[in-house]
Order: structure tokens, then C-alpha cells, then sequence
């Protein structure tokens, strides 16, 4: 909408622009149910437009041939008629497919130009379609009763794919700028990774320079710090596991113990014995646990004399 400027100018206001297309747009058709539902076509598509809104709420397919002009059902909410250049009418019912239309039919064998719906004239079940071709024919079209009879809770359902059409769109918007934000932190990133990753590169020339080191030195010296940091990480990572299983050095003890007795190198008792030698040990005596040990020395094997001190005697 806009008002006349003065001495016949521009307008001087404007209520709503859209710059969706790139071509001129050829038809442009307000919906007889929805006052803010505009259907623009131009090209090879089609797009639906409420008012206020930025972008299209739908963009139909790119068509097999050129689209002249639309016009939407006066019966029938969600249904809109599409003429192309190469004589074919396409009809599109929102409600039922998106993709493609749900009728193509031949009108004339050069491009229809023009359409526009009979008004109702009452007494009359007709609905009449005039079309014009690129010759100056007229066309006229008895519409079917499946393209004309409305359903009872066709216009909720179409206000209600409009609604959800709107939401998508308000996410969409939304989800670019977050996407811009992201994109703009991220270069940030990078650009500070680059200045650091040039500082480091500064800072290894004055360190060779300074301390008289060749390249492969510090290269050296670089590696035994990287080995001996991730060293450190994973003794703590190790401290932090174990903590959280609950093993001691107690368990260990047992653990290892326990081993040696299934592979043969200690009896069964030895822990009994210890657990008796280290009692007495901590009583003050110096004599710990005697252990025997499988071997060849003798029938009786070698005998280890552990001292409370761990020392072998």
C-alpha cells in the first residue's frame, strides 16, 4: 500500500517489500480467503507471501516451462491454478502435496496468458475458468466438481499449514543469525590461532638466536617436554581411575599375590604365613614370613627368609 507523493511523484511510503525474485514477477494474486496471503509467480516458480514476513513461506518447485500467471480457487482454500507458457495448467493443493501438483492439464498448444474465475452467480453449481492464449483466444473451462467442492475444514486446515509455515520461517531466520554469530566467533578463532601460531614462530627464532641452539636441539628439547607432560596426564588420569574403582595398594598387593599363586611360584598358605610374619614383625621381631618357592635346588625347593623389613635373606 502506499500514498501518492506530492505533485504526482513516488510513493512516498511503502508497507511491505520483498526481494525474493529475480525476474520480473508476471501475476500477483491476493487469496479470497486469507486478506494477507499473496501468491507472487515469476519464472519457473511460484511463491506464497504473508504480509509482513521477510521471506516467502513456500517456494513451489522449479516447473517444466515458463509460468505466466496463477489464480487461487474461489471455492477452495488451498487450492491455486498455475499457467505456463507451453499451454499446461498446473493445480496445487497445499493440503495435499508440496512437491508437485496434484493436476496438470493441457488448456491450448501455446502459452495461456491470462485466467480468471467466473463470480458466482447464484442458482448455478459451474465454476467457469476464462483463459487467454499468446494468440488472443479465449478459453472456457468447466471446472470439476473434486477441483470445486469445498471441504467442510479446509480453511482451519490452511490456516494451519500457514501457521506452521510461519514458525519454519521464524526459525530459519533465527537459526542464520545464530549460524552468522557462530561463523563470526569461529573465524575470530582461527584469526587468533594464527596470530598465536606466528607468535610461537617468533618466539623459536629469538630462542635459537639467544641460546645458540640448532633447529633440531629445540625440536628435541620440545619433545622431551611434550613426553614428559603427557607422562604427568596420564599418571593422573591413572590417580583418578583407580581412585574411582576403589583400588588400593592393599588390592594390588593381593592382586599380585594372587598371581603368583595360580601360576605355581608361591603355595596357597604364603598368605596365611606372611599375614603370621608380618605380626610378628611389627611385635618388634626381625624375623618375617619364610616363604618357599618351587625350584630345582632341592626336593624341598628354595626357602626365602622375607624380613619385616621386605629385605631377602
Amino acid at each position: 500500500a502506499a500514498e501518492d507523493g506530492e505533485e504526482g511523484g513516488a510513493p512516498q511510503r511503502v508497507m511491505w517489500i520483498n526481494r525474493e525474485h529475480y525476474r520480473p514477477i508476471v501475476s500477483l494474486v491476493r487469496s479470497p480467503f486469507f486478506e494477507d496471503l499473496v501468491a507472487a509467480v515469476a519464472d519457473h516458480a511460484f511463491s506464497l507471501y504473508r504480509e509482513g514476513l521477510e521471506g516467502p513461506l513456500f517456494t513451489s518447485p522449479v516447473a517444466d516451462a515458463q509460468v505466466t500467471c496463477g489464480r487461487w480457487s474461489p471455492s477452495r482454500p488451498a487450492l491455486l491454478l498455475v499457467a505456463k507458457a507451453n499451454g499446461f495448467v498446473d493445480v496445487w493443493d497445499l493440503l495435499d502435496s508440496t512437491r508437485k501438483p496434484s493436476l496438470v492439464f493441457p488448456v491450448v498448444s501455446t502459452a495461456v496468458t491470462c485466467m480468471e474465475f467466473r463470480p458466482r452467480v447464484s442458482g448455478s453449481s459451474k465454476q467457469l475458468l476464462a483463459a487467454g492464449d499468446f494468440n488472443g483466444n479465449l478459453h472456457v473451462l468447466d471446472m470439476p466438481q473434486q477441483l470445486r467442492r469445498r471441504a467442510a475444514t479446509s480453511k482451519n486446515a490452511m490456516a494451519a499449514y500457514l501457521e506452521r509455515e510461519a514458525e519454519r520461517v521464524a526459525y530459519t531466520k533465527t537459526r542464520t543469525t545464530v549460524r552468522a554469530k557462530e561463523f563470526m566467533v569461529s573465524e575470530s578463532a582461527r584469526e587468533k590461532a594464527e596470530a598465536e601460531a606466528e607468535r610461537a614462530a617468533k618466539a623459536e627464532e629469538a630462542l635459537l638466536e639467544t641460546e645458540g641452539l640448532e633447529k633440531e636441539q629445540l625440536d628435541a628439547r620440545r619433545a622431551r617436554a611434550a613426553r614428559e607432560k603427557a607422562e604427568k596426564e596420564y599418571q593422573e588420569l591413572e590417580a583418578s581411575v583407580r581412585e574411582a574403582l576403589g583400588v588400593t595398594e592393599d588390592y594390588d598387593h593381593m592382586a599380585r599375590r594372587q598371581q603368583a599363586i595360580d601360576q605355581g611360584l608361591a603355595p596357597a598358605d604364603a598368605e596365611d604365613e606372611e599375614d603370621e610374619g608380618g605380626a610378628a614383625g611389627g611385635a618388634g621381631g626381625k624375623l618375617g614370613a619364610s616363604v618357599k618357592l618351587g625350584g630345582t635346588a632341592g626336593p624341598e625347593g628354595v626357602s626365602f627368609d622375607l624380613g619385616a623389613t621386605g629385605e631377602v635373606r
